[in-house]
């Protein structure tokens, strides 16, 4: 059971941080922004 819950932490770290890397990268009007978000929601 400790390895489901290492795994759902681990995912939710994931979510959390590729979130924050996508909406910091549109907040600063990146060029590299739409490519990121592309391949972040790819994975989800």
């Amino acid at each position: 059971m400790l390895s489901v819950r290492w795994l759902h932490v681990l995912g939710m770290a994931v979510t959390l941080g590729g979130a924050a890397v996508t909406w910091s990268l549109f907040r600063d009007a990146s060029e590299s922004a739409l490519p990121v978000a592309k391949r972040y929601e790819w994975l989800f």
